[in-house]
């Protein structure tokens, strides 16, 4: 990307985020006020349905009131279980008091399965009654449910009472206060009792409705029904004293969205129309200014471009700058571009010196590593001659280890050092004394401790520098066993290094195959047995067992490898030439 599509991409991305900010800010805004005013709504509706229950709790549950039931209280502690004369009673004293601006009662006697049963365990005395009123759209019906010793009765007026306007007169001030767009009461099955409406299309759906219903039955709590731009909320009227009740009646009160929701959508497109505006503007502005501040720099790279090919610094003029720092940068690119051309001059020169250096150092590097390299096989040869006569030992444990490590995957610069290495095991052994290495016969425990030295000795030796790192531990671990019976530390499993359980497994099967003062030399399967099956000196669980199955699955091919390997000339020395060696080594 460019330095004028960068500049015109992040001032872009300045005024996206900071419309995106304004825009965010809105949102929260607007959420913030939504939620306040359905908070309001709904603390509306609240303050609606306690109204609706004043008004209606101060016309139908105070029966103290009703001389009709007062009349009935007297006839009931009269006759309390005695049903026949509380009929003939009953109806004489409606005569004699005359109730004309009452309605007319009818009395029937009923059977106690037709009172529904919260009625019944209203009815508790041996002479009761109670008293429901049901809301309709007329007025209200009400009925008394009376009992007699054994007996019941159900009084029902003879048509419905008043007008339902009437009682509800006072709402419609209170409901336009609240900002209220309806109120409607329901009975149970959904028969509109009482309505106030501002306007239309502000009815809840008859299948909603009819859900919300049986929720506020169900659950006995508010409930809200949101049908854009409306939002209803619905609760249940239901109003209970000692002997009175009014039947349950469901209230919906819709309120009109749109005079917060309008706004909000108005201030929404807005703020989009906004932002794209200052988008597009930005987008240009941000163009000519990144266009103006890149062209120095293009006009920079594109001499660099032309120096670099011609290996020399281009004279090319190079455009002025109206931004101070930009115009400071080039005259000091120019500053420069003097300094290094005469600086390069110096380099040209002094660079085949530093060829001619490079050369030597290369060389110089050849013959230290050629150094190492016979050092190593010196110590090798004076190791191997010093103990005894075992041929090419020396030359058959280094070239079988590293097919050993091949095998297993190990890097090739590894192989190479296992290969290079193996060799030194028993560099150790010339600090032994001859006599104990020789010894035809058994060792004593004490003499075989002096033995197992051998491996410290080879550490030393070697000494701590890096490049005999893998020869080191070679030579202190190659006597360890997979199972921790070795020596010197006793390390089991992987905590002996993998170079020493290569060479582990190849010097013992080599000194198997290898003829010693006090054994003969076996061949290829009895070595393979011993390995694989154990004697009185070797286990199998000496060795590392995946090193162990790559060994029986090649074992074939280190067959052959170690027949040619043998059938070298030995490298044989004397061991006055093993001590010259030695001597040559070890002097400073």
């Amino acid at each position: 990307m460019t330095l004028r599509e960068t500049l015109a991409q992040k001032f872009r991305l300045v005024i996206l985020l900071t419309a995106l900010s304004i825009f965010s800010v809105y949102l929260l805004v607007s959420f913030y006020m939504f939620n306040h005013y359905i908070q309001q709504v709904r603390k509306n509706f609240i303050l609606s349905v306690a109204q609706l229950k004043k008004v209606a709790t101060e016309f139908f549950i105070k029966e103290e009131e009703d001389p009709f039931i007062h009349m009935l209280n007297r006839v009931l502690k009269r006759f309390p279980v005695e049903p026949d004369q509380f009929e003939r009673f009953l109806e004489r004293t409606i005569d004699d008091y005359g109730f004309e601006e009452l309605p007319r009662y009818t009395l029937e006697r009923i059977s106690a399965l037709r009172i529904p049963n919260w009625v019944m365990d209203k009815l508790k005395e041996p002479a009761d009654y109670f008293v429901e009123k049901k809301l309709t759209k007329n007025g209200y019906v009400e009925s008394i449910y009376v009992k007699v010793g054994s007996a019941f009765y159900i009084m029902k007026a003879s048509g419905e009472q008043f007008q339902i306007d009437t009682l509800f007169s006072d709402i419609e001030d209170l409901l336009e206060g609240l900002g209220i767009q309806s109120l409607r009461l329901y009975d149970v099955e959904l028969s509109e009792v009482f309505s106030i409406s501002q306007g239309r299309g502000d009815r809840i759906e008859q299948i909603k409705l009819k859900e919300t219903l049986n929720q506020v039955l169900r659950e006995k709590s508010l409930k809200v029904v949101r049908q854009t731009p409306y939002v209803f909320y619905a609760d249940l009227l239901f109003l209970e004293n000692r002997k009175t009740v009014l039947a349950p009646l469901l209230i919906v009160v819709s309120f009109n969205l749109e005079k917060i929701l309008y706004p909000i959508f108005i201030g929404f497109a807005f703020i989009v129309l906004l932002t794209l505006l200052v988008i597009l503007i930005a987008s240009y502005i941000s163009k000519k200014f990144s266009e103006e501040i890149s062209k120095p720099f293009n006009a920079l790279v594109e001499t660099m471009k032309r120096t670099s090919l011609r290996g020399e610094f281009s004279d090319d003029i190079l455009p002025d700058s109206r931004i101070d720092e930009v115009q400071a940068l080039l005259k000091q690119y120019q500053e420069l571009r003097s300094e290094l051309s005469a600086t390069m001059e110096e380099l040209r020169a002094s660079n085949e010196e530093l060829q001619e250096s490079y050369k030597a150092l290369e060389e110089l590097s050849a013959k230290l590593e050629d150094a190492y390299l016979s050092f190593a096989r010196q110590l090798a040869i004076i190791a191997e001659n010093y103990d005894e006569e075992t041929g090419n030992h020396i030359e058959r444990v280094g070239e079988l280890s590293a097919y050993l490590a091949q095998k297993l995957g190990l890097p090739s610069e590894l192989v190479y050092k296992i290969k290079l290495f193996a060799p030194l095991h028993d560099i150790g052994k010339i600090l032994i004394p001859k006599e104990l290495l020789n010894k035809p016969a058994g060792l004593t425990p004490e003499e075989f401790e002096v033995i197992k030295k051998h491996t410290i000795y080879g550490s030393m030796i070697l000494g701590d520098k890096e490049y005999f790192d893998v020869a080191r531990k070679i030579a202190l671990y190659h006597h360890e066993k997979y199972d921790g019976s070795g020596y010197p530390f006793g390390l089991k499993g992987e905590e002996i290094p993998i170079e020493a359980r290569i060479v582990a497994l190849v010097d013992v099967y080599d000194a198997l195959r290898s003829r010693r003062p006090y054994k003969r030399a076996l061949t290829h399967e009895e070595a393979l047995e011993i390995i694989t099956k154990g004697d009185e000196r070797t286990r199998p669980e000496h060795f590392d067992p995946q090193l162990l199955k790559i060994f029986l699955e090649s074992s074939e091919e280190i067959k052959k490898l170690w027949d040619s390997l043998n059938e070298k000339a030995p490298s044989v020395i004397t061991f006055k030439e093993v001590e010259e060696r030695t001597r040559s080594l070890l002097t400073p």
